[in-house]
C-alpha cells in the first residue's frame, strides 16, 4: 500500500508541475494511422495531441479520448529550415513503430532516444526504417 501511495503522490506532483510547463511550449494535433510505442508504452492508432515544453524538453503524447497517454524527454537538435508543417517521426522495426521525435517550424527538431525495448528489437532486426506523419496546418 505504501508503494502505491508513493507512486500516486509522485504522479500527482508531476502532473501539477507539467501543466504550466506545457502551457509555454508547442502543441500539435495529429492522426496516427498505426499503433506505436512511446518508450515501453503501447499506443493504439488514433488522434493524438503532442505537447512539447521548450524549457524542459518534455513531450506529452495524449490520445484524443484520453485513454492513452505517455510522457518522454526529447533532445533538441538544430533549428534548421525544414518543411512548412510539423512532422512526427517514428522508427520502424518490422511492424513495430516507436515514437522518435517531433519537428516543428520555428522550434526545429526534438529527438527521442530509443528505450530498452527498442534497442533490444533493433539488435534482432536487419535495419531500421523511418515513418513520418505530416501534421496538417489548422
Amino acid at each position: 500500500m505504501k508503494v502505491y501511495t508513493k507512486v500516486l503522490t509522485f504522479a500527482a506532483t508531476a502532473a501539477l508541475f507539467a501543466a504550466p510547463t506545457f502551457a509555454q511550449g508547442t502543441y500539435v494535433k495529429v492522426d496516427v494511422p498505426f499503433p506505436f510505442h512511446v518508450a515501453e508504452k503501447a499506443m493504439p492508432a488514433g488522434t493524438y495531441e503532442v505537447k512539447y515544453s521548450a524549457s524542459t524538453f518534455l513531450l506529452l503524447i495524449k490520445g484524443e479520448e484520453g485513454i492513452s497517454a505517455a510522457m518522454t524527454i526529447g533532445s533538441p537538435g538544430p533549428a534548421i529550415n525544414g518543411p512548412e508543417n510539423a512532422v512526427i517521426k517514428f522508427r520502424v522495426y518490422g511492424k513495430t513503430r516507436f515514437f522518435a521525435g517531433l519537428w516543428t517550424p520555428g522550434a526545429g527538431d526534438l529527438a527521442v532516444a530509443p528505450c530498452h525495448m527498442e534497442r533490444e528489437l533493433a539488435k534482432a532486426e536487419q535495419g531500421t526504417e523511418t515513418a513520418l506523419v505530416i501534421v496538417p496546418r489548422r
